[in-house]
């Protein structure tokens, strides 16, 4: 810590010393480059490593534009919708009382880079996996309730022109949620689609809220091989579909109350992009 506070001393690590990974570690982290002593300094290059440096007035400017344009409709990702789809994109007036945060940044840009990407494949012609490629947005979005989760998807949703689908989970969620269910409809049995289905084979945003609470078996059955690849979901439980490559599947869940169950590390991992909604500050209220 001091040899890297100090401006162009060498770092020599002892055999029982800190070892340099952990170092390249908290760099990588942005740890180190948080304290206030290493303000103005440059830190060491290490290969590979990604420095993150605290935010300036420009980049907060630049979120304030953002915003802006978002809230103009300049964000928009231009795809042609369904007439049933477009009816659940948010509204822009959505927007006008919205407090962005970092987070919602961080995400927002995300997803168009990987949605504009895909857009452009779809122009070429190119469907289904083709189309997807490594190019896919799978997000777990955690934080304490009432931090504004679902607010920031919705959000997310009126600003980019997406249409949002909201699929509530509980300790009672089946496997039809995900796959369809067939039910009595005037006396004779019919296939019955779901949001969550639709929104899979049609694209748009797909909001599994409290994604930790149902039981692991069902998820990672029904999800395991529906959110990454081969984007493969058993419609009905046995018809296999594929993911939609307009398609952004993202699991929310409660953190830090009381009673608070783990998401099921096997699910959880096939979630590649994580964020964390933090408090509000003085300063966005």
């Amino acid at each position: 810590y001091y040899a890297i506070a100090k401006k162009g001393a060498e770092i020599e690590i002892a055999e029982d010393d800190l070892q340099m990974d952990t170092v390249k570690a908290s760099v990588k982290s942005g740890l180190l480059g948080n304290f206030g002593v290493f303000k103005g300094m440059e830190l060491p290059k290490f290969t590979g490593i990604k420095m993150e440096a605290p935010k300036t007035e420009r980049e907060q400017i630049s979120n304030k534009e953002m915003f802006e344009k978002m809230r103009a409709g300049k964000t928009v990702i231009d795809y042609n919708w369904s007439e049933k789809q477009r009816a659940r994109i948010p509204s822009l007036t959505l927007l006008e009382s919205f407090i962005p945060s970092q987070t919602y940044f961080s995400i927002s840009a995300k997803v168009r880079t990987i949605l504009n990407r895909v857009k452009a494949r779809l122009d070429e012609g190119l469907t289904g996996i083709d189309a997807i490629r490594n190019d896919y947005a799978n997000i777990f979005l955690t934080g304490k309730p009432g931090t504004g989760k679902t607010a920031s998807l919705y959000a997310l949703g009126a600003a980019l022109g997406l249409p949002v689908y909201t699929i509530p989970m509980t300790k009672n969620t089946e496997e039809d949620v995900f796959q369809g269910m067939n039910k009595v409809i005037d006396g004779t049995l019919k296939f019955v689609s779901t949001d969550f289905l639709d929104a899979y084979t049609n694209g748009g945003i797909i909001l599994l809220e409290e994604i930790n609470l149902p039981d692991p078996s069902v998820t990672m059955g029904s999800l395991g091989q529906a959110v990454e690849f081969p984007f493969t979901l058993m419609q009905d439980g046995y018809i296999p579909v594929k993911r939609h490559p307009m398609c952004v599947i993202i699991g929310t869940m409660n953190i830090g109350t009381y009673g608070s169950k783990g998401v099921n590390q096997a699910l959880s991992s096939r979630f590649r992009q994580s964020y964390i909604l933090n408090d509000p500050t003085k300063d966005d209220f």
